[in-house]
């Protein structure tokens, strides 16, 4: 569940770091990943930018507490209202692109591949996050 995994985050962070040195974080998350960096994207966030894709679980309330660079690609299962209410929320730099023909997890496990409209808008969303990465890392 997202809050087990969110309450693992520091300590697992601080686990690397304390063998290869401190770092800038950035995090991708899917599904209920993408909860897990809302979740742990407030206050004291070990994260310098995230980037979500098709997020489980959209609360606005999350999004109130986020003001670091935030990118999220939603799939045609996250309500245009969900979605666009929770980046309203965002105190940080944002971005936000629906993707309203592509199933909910079109970048991760549910994605055909083998289908070459689904691939192209996979591919699109990869290329979205690599540049959103590159600018705020």
């Amino acid at each position: 569940m997202p809050p087990t995994g969110a309450a693992k985050i520091a300590k697992l962070l601080k686990d690397i770091e304390a063998v290869y040195g401190a770092k800038t974080w950035g995090a991708a998350g899917f599904c209920w990943g993408g909860k897990v960096i809302a979740l742990t994207s407030g206050e004291d966030t070990p994260w310098k930018a995230t980037a979500m894709a098709h997020p489980g679980q959209m609360d606005a309330a999350d999004a109130e507490n986020i003001s670091i660079p935030t990118c999220l690609l939603a799939s045609e299962e996250e309500g245009e209202e969900v979605v666009a209410e929770w980046m309203g929320k965002l105190r940080g730099e944002k971005y936000s692109e629906r993707f309203g023909e592509m199933l909910h997890g079109f970048m991760s496990a549910r994605g055909d591949l083998e289908d070459v409209h689904v691939k192209g808008e996979y591919e699109k969303g990869y290329r979205i996050f690599l540049e959103w990465f590159a600018k705020h890392l």
